[in-house]
């Protein structure tokens, strides 16, 4: 959604890297239209970061929240099945569930500000860290959030898409995003593959998260996990996950509210 976005010619939507680095920094508070690592000002009418690893920093820390909900920021929320992150996280990123998660999810339990190891503390630990466990309830850490945010909060501002809607009809899902930002439509957000985005290595034609700016929006990942996941790696993460899994297809289903 983050390279659709950024390829409106009045758009610039930055990587999740420098979102961070713009938070700490108080680009993002101070409404400065900078790029917040080289300085070099953005001449894009309209600003985005992608913030995935923000949405349960939301919930947990008041200062995020401060910077985006009370501020009226709108927020974009990507859904996907959990069966197909996970499906994802083991057949497409290579070692992530050991190199990025297992350690994300080590910290997450040893921090007492967060809320993860009351929530999945008793799970992670039966499971000895099984790596198709730790990737369901990184999933529900993150996912479950959007349901955790105060949704009367006067300024919340949000739209939510889902992965398989956007993959199946592009045209559709980002049209509904771009009426929410108020922003008029521009053809070249179908044609996100052909453009030179800000952030992509051109030798590469990835992001730094490994992103393939070059492909175009395709069904090719859509139920990936009825190909890549055991019966019985199915039967582990809907145990765990099934709940909020369904809770999550019910928004689009029915169009019903978060709460």
């Amino acid at each position: 959604m983050r390279l659709v976005l950024d390829s409106h010619p009045n758009i610039r939507c930055l990587g999740e890297t420098r979102a961070y680095h713009a938070a700490e920094h108080g680009i993002i508070s101070e409404g400065k239209r900078i790029d917040p690592w080289s300085g070099e000002e953005l001449k894009a009418e309209h600003l985005g970061y992608q913030v995935p690893g923000w949405s349960e920093l939301f919930v947990e820390y008041d200062c995020i929240k401060e910077k985006a909900i009370d501020q009226g920021c709108p927020l974009i929320f990507m859904h996907r099945d959990v069966r197909d992150v996970v499906a994802s996280m083991k057949s497409t990123i290579p070692r992530f569930l050991s190199g990025e998660i297992r350690p994300n999810i080590k910290t997450w339990m040893a921090d007492p500000s967060r809320s993860f190891k009351k929530k999945f503390g008793k799970i992670v630990e039966r499971s000895d860290y099984n790596e198709v466990v730790l990737g369901t309830v990184f999933w529900m850490y993150r996912t479950g959030a959007y349901f955790d945010i105060d949704c009367s909060l006067d300024n919340y501002c949000h739209h939510a898409v889902h992965y398989n809607d956007l993959c199946r009809n592009p045209r559709e899902q980002v049209g509904g995003v771009m009426k929410f930002l108020n922003v008029p439509w521009h053809d070249s957000l179908l044609k996100h593959h052909q453009v030179n985005h800000y952030e992509s290595d051109p030798k590469t034609k990835m992001t730094m998260g490994n992103t393939r700016v070059d492909r175009p929006v395709d069904v090719d990942s859509v139920d990936r996990w009825k190909t890549c996941l055991t019966e019985g790696e199915i039967d582990q993460i809907m145990k765990i996950a099934g709940p909020l899994n369904d809770r999550v297809h019910a928004v689009f289903e029915n169009k019903i509210h978060p709460l």
